[in-house]
């Protein structure tokens, strides 16, 4: 039997009290909406990018937000093998995570 990892609880002072409408959501719709009125594609640096600022938001989500649901399925996303990699490529280039 796996055993599950456990994630300490985060004190409600330290939520985002501006979420969803907040900076990291804004990232995210961004690069939403780019992606629907694009008709080309986006370059592999943009793609690079746009990764890089979804598993900063998936960190964002993970420890800063009061709704449940999105804590709990931010940190399953964050647990598979592209973002795990990601992560280890980051720390790597010695970008600072949070």
């Amino acid at each position: 039997m796996r055993r599950r990892r456990r994630y300490p609880a985060t004190p409600r002072w330290q939520w985002c009290e501006d979420w969803p409408r907040c900076r990291c959501q804004e990232f995210v719709d961004h690069w939403i909406e780019q992606a629907k009125h694009d008709d080309d594609g986006i370059t592999f640096e943009q793609f690079q990018s746009c990764t890089e600022l979804l598993l900063y938001y998936l960190m964002c989500l993970a420890s800063n937000c009061p709704d449940a649901t999105a804590r709990r399925w931010s940190k399953q996303q964050l647990e598979t093998p592209f973002f795990r990699r990601e992560r280890i490529r980051l720390i790597a280039l010695g970008v600072p995570l949070p």
